[in-house]
Parts: C-alpha cells; sequence; structure tokens
C-alpha cells in the first residue's frame, strides 16, 4: 500500500494590484492575502473553488458558525440563511451571508454589508496548464466599535478557517 502525504504550503502575500477587491471598501481596516499553489486535471474556475469553500466546510467550522450565529443575532447582527447546497455563482446573487458584487474570468468578488462591518472576500485563479494558483484576500471595513469589537474576537478563527478552508480544497482537488 501506497501512501502519498500532500504538503500544501501556504503564502501570506500582498493584495494583487490587479484584484477586483482594490476597488471596494474604502478605508480598509483589515486584510490577509492567501496563496497556494497545486496541479490538477480538472477544470477549476474561481465560481468552483467558491462554491467547493462555501459548501464543504470542516465540521468544526459549521459548528463555529453555528455559535456565531447564536451569539450575534441579540445584537441584530446577519446570520447564514443556511442556503446549502450552494450550486451557482451569479452577479448580484446572495450567497450565505455574501453578495456577489462581480465576477471575471479569473476572479470571484463576493461582499458582506451589515451595521458593524462591511467585508469582502476575493478568490482568483490563475492557470499555467496542471498548475493552479489560488489567492483569497479578505478586507474589512469597521463601521463601529462593535465592528472592532467582532473582529478582534473572530481574527484568530478568520485566519485559522481560511488556511484550512484552502488547504481541504486543494486536498480534495488534487
Amino acid at each position: 500500500m501506497e501512501i502519498y502525504l500532500l504538503m500544501t504550503t501556504i503564502l501570506k502575500i500582498p493584495i494583487p494590484k490587479g484584484s477586483l477587491i482594490n476597488n471596494q471598501l474604502n478605508p480598509i481596516h483589515y486584510a490577509d492575502c492567501y496563496q497556494a499553489e497545486f496541479r490538477t486535471k480538472q477544470d477549476i474556475t474561481p465560481e468552483s473553488i467558491v462554491i467547493y469553500l462555501l459548501n464543504y466546510s470542516p465540521k468544526w467550522v459549521e459548528g463555529l458558525m453555528l455559535l456565531r450565529n447564536l451569539l450575534v443575532k441579540p445584537f441584530g447582527l446577519q446570520t447564514s440563511n443556511g442556503e446549502l447546497p450552494i450550486l451557482t455563482i451569479s452577479k448580484g446573487k446572495k450567497v450565505s451571508v455574501f453578495e456577489i458584487l462581480e465576477r471575471t474570468d479569473d476572479e470571484v468578488l463576493l461582499c458582506y454589508t451589515d451595521k458593524h462591518l462591511d467585508a469582502c472576500l476575493s478568490v482568483m485563479l490563475t492557470k499555467l496548464h496542471h498548475q493552479h494558483e489560488v489567492t483569497i484576500t479578505t478586507t474589512v471595513h469597521y463601521n463601529n466599535n462593535l465592528g472592532r469589537i467582532y473582529f478582534f474576537l473572530i481574527k484568530p478563527f478568520h485566519i485559522l478557517i481560511v488556511k484550512t478552508m484552502l488547504i481541504q480544497m486543494i486536498r480534495q482537488l488534487s
């Protein structure tokens, strides 16, 4: 029996200059951008990556999101609508708490707007034959002190969730 161990390196990089996310949220109070490379013969698009990320969260992430929804509901903050599975990505469509703002051949831009903060998520894909490079960027704008406090509390989970879901997706596709 052969066992293959896929080592996935997630790099923290600056926001790509040509990203759609650069035209959103002014000012940006927080931003992160993670990138990973992988090989696959499957036909991958930015839309398929977004659909995968929104539909196939690890169980512990789903548990955290349920807890988050319970904790923020008394404050009047948005919660996910439980729409699963998400099958299509189109401009203007609402998926979970995000609205699809833009999509190009190599990027999908989703944004979440609420009274405490606004957040955008960009999923970019660069392909060269079977080699793929996926870049996930998050930007956040605080609308008030509740937004600052909320993001301070969830920031460690946000970083862990983005990295974990990126690794899980790549392992599934490779």
